[in-house]
């Protein structure tokens, strides 16, 4: 059993929107302990932070003979409601005003329980998680209610699932300037993390790296009364991105991934609104990224690491599938390259279209395939230095697949995302230097300890290194196959960066182009 901390939130009242309580749903909250507010809520308006810290719950009502104000109710609260954990119910005047209440929720995207299979699959297709359609998504959502209400249901589903403390207006919040969530954001986030902080003095926030996942991501110094406490990473993103990697802690992280190794979340401080999550955790301290560790010659202890400890209980649990690994991941090649990228491929040395490169890829029919759990996004960025040891952090691609994708994706992000932008550049000595790993079959190819003389030499130690463990598990046409769909991959992303990056990732494109010619081309 776990342990329950039985705690009176003062959160008890329910308010109705639309009409006032009828008669015959009073008794079933007031038996309960709720009290029904009896004076009916003005949607229309903005809500008082005093009002909604007292609101437990609100009933909205459609009414038949106004079909416009169910509308504006939605456009103008609902989302504002759910953000500050409001139970919300919704009771349709019969059964011929759902489909307006179906298409109020879906043009909100707001998640939605007791909906039909039919409208689940086909309106609300954000509602998913792990991939399927949730029909009981985590709360806060919207309760569809029976056009003849049952209260007694809807009041035993409130009281079972009572909401947390109010939002607490008093904490203090400061932002490094770097920060793109500015003080004066009066949004959603604010609202989130005023609710996951709830019950601190104040909280400084500052960036974390640079990402492009649509997440921002920050480190939070929370003070509790007068006392500093230890410091912690906040997530905040889109809403099924937040639940899935939550998720993902849950049942493939804390079971798996050594507690000195990953970061662990703090599930109180974890909250979801509307359509924006929140994550927080335990902030790793004292880490280097792979990149910078890699780059000065560190990464051999922690690549080590990384594949013998921090991810081996994932990888002990192989699965054999006999599916070719073109078509496990077929899915991820990209549809399309940035014209002007493709251009400048096509100057270092580029001769095939994308079209062409699909069909080369395909040929990769090398079966069986060692299917595990992995990350699903190893790249430089997210695997942590410290010592001899290696961090994971980020688990939002967590997911069962072949475990050459981990090993492929590592090499490929080595190759684009840990150079140093901003040092002296040339690109033919840069080509020059790390042409060399690419001129054959990458698992067949015998690789040096790299010329002492070559200011790259950290790359061809690193690779050499990523490939010994790729040779574990994936035999040499796999791994060329998912080391160039990796290298594909990063050079279709962020089609609009300038200068030395952009110019790596054209430089990725002809170097997957190169592997999957020398794999799989006729001769």
């Amino acid at each position: 059993m776990s342990i329950v901390d039985v705690t009176a939130f003062g959160r008890s009242e329910v308010g109705w929107i639309g009409a006032d309580p009828p008669a015959e749903a009073k008794a079933p909250f007031q038996d309960r302990g709720l009290t029904i507010r009896q004076q009916q809520i003005t949607a229309f308006q903005p809500m008082e932070p005093a009002l909604l810290a007292s609101l437990a719950a609100v009933v909205i009502v459609q009414q038949q003979d106004y079909p416009s104000r169910f509308q504006r109710i939605v456009r103008s609260c609902l989302k504002h409601l759910l953000d500050y954990e409001c139970r919300v119910f919704v009771v349709p005047f019969g059964v011929a005003g759902l489909p307006q209440v179906y298409r109020c929720l879906e043009e909100a995207r707001v998640f939605a329980s007791n909906l039909p299979s039919d409208v689940l699959r086909n309106q609300f297709t954000w509602q998913r998680s792990l991939g399927d359609p949730m029909p009981l998504p985590p709360l806060p959502h919207v309760t569809i209610l029976s056009p003849i209400a049952n209260w007694s249901e809807a009041a035993n589903f409130l009281v079972r699932h009572l909401p947390g403390e109010a939002v607490q207006e008093s904490v203090s919040f400061s932002f490094a300037p770097e920060c793109e969530f500015g003080e004066n954001d009066a949004g959603v986030g604010q609202v989130l993390l005023k609710r996951a902080f709830r019950g601190y003095t104040a909280v400084h926030f500052s960036p974390m790296t640079e990402g492009r996942s649509g997440a921002a991501v920050y480190r939070a110094y929370p003070v509790f009364g007068a006392f500093h406490t230890m410091p912690r990473f906040v997530k905040l993103g889109d809403r099924s991105k937040i639940f899935q990697e939550f998720q993902n802690y849950q049942l493939n992280v804390e079971k798996y991934v050594p507690f000195n190794l990953g970061p662990r979340l703090n599930y109180d401080l974890c909250c979801l609104g509307s359509t924006r999550g929140v994550l927080v955790g335990d902030l790793i301290e004292s880490c280097e990224s792979l990149r910078l560790a890699a780059r000065s010659g560190r990464a051999g202890p922690a690549i080590s690491c990384l594949f013998d400890r921090t991810l081996q209980a994932w990888y002990r649990n192989i699965e054999r599938r006999d599916t070719p690994l073109s078509q496990t991941l077929g899915p991820r090649f990209p549809k399309q390259f940035d014209r002007r990228r493709m251009q400048r491929a096509r100057s270092i040395g580029s001769r095939c279209d994308r079209d062409r490169l699909f069909t080369l890829f395909e040929y990769c029919a090398s079966s069986p395939v060692l299917f595990a759990k992995i990350h699903g996004d190893l790249h430089v960025d997210n695997v942590q230095v410290r010592g001899h040891e290696a961090l994971v952090i980020d688990f939002y691609a967590n997911q069962d697949g072949p475990l050459v994708w981990d090993i492929a994706t590592l090499e490929a992000s080595l190759l684009v995302d840990a150079f140093d932008n901003h040092e002296l550049w040339s690109f033919d000595e840069w080509w020059r230097s790390i042409e060399q790993p690419y001129g054959g079959k990458p698992l067949d190819m015998l690789l040096g300890h790299g010329d002492p003389r070559d200011p790259h030499r950290w790359f061809h130690e690193a690779v050499r290194q990523i490939r010994h463990y790729a040779a574990r598990v994936a035999s040499a046409d796999q791994y060329g196959a998912a080391l160039a769909l990796a290298l594909l991959n990063k050079a279709a992303k962020d089609p609009n960066l300038k200068g030395p990056e952009d110019e790596r990732r054209a430089a990725a494109y002809v170097l997957a182009e190169r592997i999957l010619n020398n794999n799989f081309a006729p001769q």
